[in-house]
């Protein structure tokens, strides 16, 4: 993975290209892909995401306005996929869905439609 970083006065802006694949709680792979300002994370199923991250709602809250807070600090942004299909999206240039502000989360967008989708499946 290679980072290149600028310091301007107040913000930093990093351009981030690479793959990182790693083997997830389940052993099935999740995928990080970066090019440029975006970042994308791939999970094969909601089993590998609930397993990496915090395991209450709360924490999990927290910890998607302080991604989403510090992502877009640096310029970047994050999509996150389920089987393929957008899940979630965070970080810079990302406006709120209904369902992120009903969770007191800015600057995230949250697919219902997908998330339901692929729960379905």
């Amino acid at each position: 993975m290679h980072a290149t970083v600028s310091r301007p006065e107040a913000e930093i802006s990093i351009d981030v290209r690479g793959a990182l694949n790693l083997l997830g709680p389940t052993d099935r792979p999740v995928r990080l892909r970066a090019d440029g300002s975006t970042l994308v994370l791939a999970a094969p199923g909601w089993a590998e995401l609930r397993r990496l991250g915090p395991r209450s709602l709360r924490s999990r809250r927290r910890a998607l306005a302080a991604a989403a807070g510090s992502l877009g600090k640096l310029g970047l942004s994050l999509a996150v996929e389920i089987r393929g299909r957008p899940a979630l999206c965070l970080g810079a240039g990302v406006g709120s869905s209904f369902l992120a502000r009903l969770l007191g989360l800015q600057a995230v967008d949250i697919r219902l439609s997908n998330l339901v989708a692929s729960l379905i499946r």
